[in-house]
């Protein structure tokens, strides 16, 4: 019930507004609606999109040499979508037990690193993706013309060069890290050509990894003063997608993936270079999924009902003692 005051002022709650003063001025706001609680089903689904967040979160990580974070606003969300696909494209089990492992990573496929220059839309000619009988990715690049086959523009840039990254990447989410496979890049004068060329990916794939394969296309100039290459690309012209996945073979032992960062790294140290294999830096899906496994095994658990025990009738009333009553 809403008061009037002396003054002319309003306070309380009157049908679904609730009269207040601030600061000299009569306010008045739309009653708060009590929250519904939550289903435990509503809870769990929370939960697994999390797991999709913080997957696709290590999969954007592993692939910034791919996009140097030269990606629209909208990527991050259409990466979620496409990792949250992938995980309910399981059939075979539960909420609580599944992650992208047990899902479709084909899902990811065709992935736009950048709307505001898509990879698809501006290469005419596409590279195609197979495996051979050594399970090795293979890359066939056809002939592109840098005049003809490639639609992409350059603001005040002449000449210069383009250059095709090709990313392969090994992702195990069980073992918690990933490795580079292989990068391979070929370049070719704006105003001239690429040949068709081959490309494999040689290098050993770790236990129970599936495989994710991106391109960039960067445009270069030369720096004639440092005698080296620059790249040109922005914002606006950033154009990258994943080009093709493959699914894990198999499973790795508990543990395979620190024996696998701890030799990558004393190998990468010994000769000299990068480690190709890195942990994941803020996954939590493990906790993720122990908390949806405890959701749902509370909400399996049948509820007890209270067993009512009969009233018992005395043996022997014995005498009844009272006033007689006429009807």
């Amino acid at each position: 019930m809403a008061i009037l005051d002396n003054h002319g002022g309003i306070y309380g709650k009157a049908g679904t507004v609730v009269y207040r003063r601030y600061r000299g001025m009569n306010i008045v706001q739309g009653h708060p609606k009590q929250q519904q609680k939550r289903s435990s089903a509503s809870k769990a689904a929370a939960l697994e999109f999390g797991l999709a967040s913080t997957t696709a979160c290590e999969i954007r990580d592993a692939f910034k040499v791919v996009h140097r974070n030269l990606h629209d606003g909208g990527f991050v969300n259409r990466c979620n979508s496409a990792v949250y696909r992938s995980i309910l494209a399981c059939r075979d089990k539960e909420r609580g037990e599944r992650d992208i492992h047990d899902g479709d990573v084909s899902f990811l496929e065709g992935l736009e690193f950048n709307n505001n220059s898509r990879f698809a839309d501006l290469i005419k000619v596409k590279p195609e993706v197979s495996r051979n009988e050594a399970g090795q990715v293979v890359v066939q690049v056809p002939r592109i013309d840098g005049q003809g086959d490639i639609r992409a523009w350059a603001r005040g840039i002449e000449g210069g060069r383009y250059v095709l990254k090709f990313v392969l990447v090994a992702f195990n989410f069980r073992e918690e890290f990933y490795e580079y496979v292989g990068i391979r890049q070929v370049s070719f004068l704006r105003s001239g050509s690429l040949e068709a060329q081959e490309l494999i990916f040689d290098r050993e794939v770790p236990r129970g990894c599936f495989l994710i394969l991106a391109v960039s296309l960067s445009l270069e100039q030369q720096n004639l003063m440092e005698d080296k290459w620059e790249s040109m690309n922005s914002m606006e012209f950033n154009p990258a997608m994943v080009l093709a996945t493959f699914s894990a073979k198999g499973e790795a032992e508990k543990g395979y993936g620190k024996v696998r960062i701890d030799s990558e790294r004393a190998v990468s140290k010994a000769e000299g270079h990068h480690c190709l294999t890195n942990e994941f830096r803020g996954y939590q899906g493990g906790r993720l999924l122990e908390k949806m496994k405890i959701l749902l095994e509370k909400n399996r658990k049948p509820k007890q009902k209270k067993q009512q025990t009969p009233v018992k009738e005395p043996d022997d009333p014995g005498e009844l003692e009272g006033r007689r009553v006429k009807f």
